[in-house]
């Protein structure tokens, strides 16, 4: 016994055999078979491995498209809105707020604890989630449903899981489209940005109303640190062992940022907040971006979200750091779900 390709296992042929299990091999050669053998090998390869791996024939030429997907996560909502399969969804996240449309699938709870009962009684035939929840993937397998876990942790992987996603609910072309448009336009910014000076950045993540009381910021290799260095910033982060770490004050301090980013999803855009924020910064006026009145405050949730959008939030990154090359600018290579925002 012998493994050919993995999850695919051909036995030995005793030497006793029915003529003409030999004849559908190819093996005994008449003239009239002899053109036929390698197609005929061929097939008989197919069934063997049907028979392995218990797919039955017909399955095994054409798997069913599912049409009851659950999403558990937002930014695969949104990659399935972009793919225009939106009307497979029967079930997300409770976050899931993208595009406005997607607040009326029904709710199936939190995107790390779902209520299994409601995802049941949807009778979804594939739910797709975030390939770091290992619980759910068992869960789902317990209750005989087929599950997608996609990996959405840097840019590499959020286009390879537009394509996966694409490809499993039928939408390859629309998938191919989609990643064309996001590479055409991180290319648009890297030659925007080709032959000017590059600045350090601080990147604060938080949702903390008083960022100086704890600074936890965007870390080495994150989606959010690779499009910040698409956008023309160097992170001044340069190694982390968690994707947002917490950083001292004195490490800022030392390293001295040309700008300072504060992302807060869940803050409110208010004057009021944004001068009291600066006005906190001015307790360390050897920080160079402190001391030249460059923070700069972004307050879009999506900002968070690593799905379709990344345009987007370069574009807000690259307004950031070189406001003075990109204050009128925007790239219109999104599609037209995003567009409706």
């Amino acid at each position: 016994m012998k493994q050919i390709f993995p999850g695919t296992v051909i036995f030995p042929l005793p030497v006793q055999r029915d003529r003409g299990f030999f004849l559908l091999l190819g093996i005994l050669e008449p003239r009239w078979m002899f053109g036929l053998a390698p197609l005929l090998w061929a097939f008989a390869l197919f069934l063997v491995t049907c028979c392995v791996s218990k797919t039955s024939f017909a399955d095994a030429i054409s798997q069913p498209i599912p049409q009851r997907v659950v999403s558990l996560s937002p930014a695969v909502t949104e990659i399935i809105y972009e793919l225009g399969a939106q009307d497979r969804l029967v079930g997300a996240t409770d976050f899931c707020n993208f595009p406005p449309e997607a607040t009326k699938i029904p709710r199936v709870g939190g995107v790390v604890n779902p209520n299994f009962e409601v995802m049941v009684a949807l009778k979804p035939d594939l739910i797709i989630h975030q390939d770091d929840n290992f619980n759910l993937d068992k869960h789902a397998r317990t209750l005989g449903i087929k599950s997608l876990p996609v990996k959405l942790i840097d840019l590499e992987s959020i286009q390879k899981a537009i394509l996966v996603i694409g490809e499993a609910l039928g939408k390859e072309e629309e998938a191919q489209k989609l990643r064309q448009r996001i590479q055409d336009g991180l290319l648009f910014y890297k030659n925007k940005l080709e032959g000017q000076k590059r600045k350090s950045v601080f990147f604060i993540f938080d949702d903390n109303r008083n960022s100086l009381r704890d600074l936890f910021a965007v870390g080495k290799g994150t989606f959010l640190d690779q499009l910040l260095t698409v956008a023309g910033g160097d992170n001044i982060l340069t190694d982390s062992f968690v994707p947002y770490p917490k950083v001292s004050k004195e490490y800022v301090v030392h390293t001295s940022p040309e700008v300072i980013i504060e992302l807060h999803p869940e803050a409110d855009d208010s004057e009021v907040y944004k001068r009291q924020s600066k006005l906190d910064w001015q307790r360390f006026p050897t920080v160079a971006a402190v001391k030249n009145g460059d923070i700069q405050f972004i307050n879009d949730g999506f900002m968070v979200i690593p799905g379709p959008r990344v345009l987007e939030i370069v574009d807000r990154l690259a307004k950031a750091v070189h406001p003075e090359l990109f204050e009128d600018s925007h790239l219109q290579l999104s599609s037209p779900e995003s567009q409706k925002q």
